[in-house]
């Protein structure tokens, strides 16, 4: 592909990530309006998305560029779908007054991703001298996310912060 080529095509797949996040927080809000519970509505795009992400592992071992364009399109898209959810998880999570600590926490960590990534991907590429593994890679690690959050996330409620009793601390003795 030429510069002008690469620069029209490379706007698709942040398009298709819009159109996911768009689609995610409409879709799971529906389900909720349908009686769906929160949990479930929330759940069905985290692992949905996730699940839909893994397409990114494929585009590795297309030859076309078109389909390559195609998959890492629907790769952020589902990504996104999945990704507005997980911003919308401190709101019914957080204790009371706590929902941008919360917010600002799970940023701070998501962003290691961003950090630690590219350094992984360049330590394939440079192994392998290809970047099918890392988008392999990128793929399972999507799967590992999907069962994470269809395993590892519980029902999605407020956080209980438990005050501590008193019943280990000296008592005022009167004399």
């Amino acid at each position: 592909m030429s510069l002008m080529q690469m620069g029209g095509v490379a706007m698709i797949p942040p398009a298709a990530g819009i159109l996911g996040d768009w689609f995610g927080g409409w879709f799971s809000d529906h389900l909720m309006s349908r009686g769906v519970s929160l949990t479930a509505a929330r759940k069905v795009n985290l692992v949905g998305g996730m699940l839909i992400a893994t397409s990114v592992a494929f585009a590795g071992f297309t030859h076309s560029a078109v389909w390559c364009v195609i998959l890492l399109a629907i790769c952020t898209f589902g990504l996104q779908s999945a990704g507005c959810i997980v911003w919308a998880l401190p709101s019914h999570v957080a204790p009371p007054n706590s929902a941008s600590m919360v917010a600002g926490l799970q940023g701070a960590v998501s962003n290691t991703a961003g950090i630690v990534g590219p350094i992984i991907t360049g330590i394939i590429v440079q192994i392998t001298h290809s970047f099918v593994s890392a988008l392999v890679v990128s793929g399972l690690c999507c799967l590992l996310g999907a069962a994470l959050y269809q395993f590892g996330l519980g029902k999605i409620e407020p956080i209980s912060l438990v005050k501590t009793s008193n019943a280990n601390q000296p008592k005022d003795v009167q004399l």
